[in-house]
């Protein structure tokens, strides 16, 4: 379920991640396949707590109804959780409470990918 390139270049951009040569792909947490996901891609950045994951989904409501049932089952003790939709993509965004570097990355990422930067 890998992402296509073209697809993933958007992402890259939605996500503020061009230029950044700290961000590596990771395996997505949970998996795209969980959640009836198209296509995923993610990231992390070594030394951080943080993780981005972008799902691809047929439309909005799609990727929306994904959300609300991450949402609903996410831990939010331990983890700091930045979420947004943006048409059939969804963020999900994690970063470990405490780490400053990585509250911050995840927020800026989820701003950005709603437009809102």
């Amino acid at each position: 379920m890998r992402m296509a390139i073209s697809q993933q270049r958007r992402v890259t951009a939605l996500l503020g991640l061009t230029g950044d040569g700290d961000a590596v792909e990771v395996v997505a947490s949970p998996p795209g396949e969980s959640l009836g996901a198209l296509e995923t891609v993610a990231y992390s950045w070594p030394g951080h707590g943080a993780q981005a994951n972008v799902y691809v989904f047929d439309g909005y409501s799609e990727a929306a109804a994904a959300r609300q049932a991450l949402s609903a089952a996410a831990d939010r003790e331990t983890v700091k959780i930045e979420s947004t939709v943006n048409g059939g993509l969804l963020l999900w965004a994690t970063a470990e409470i405490g780490d400053e570097w990585s509250e911050a990355r995840i927020d800026g990422m989820a701003q950005r990918f709603a437009g809102r930067e």
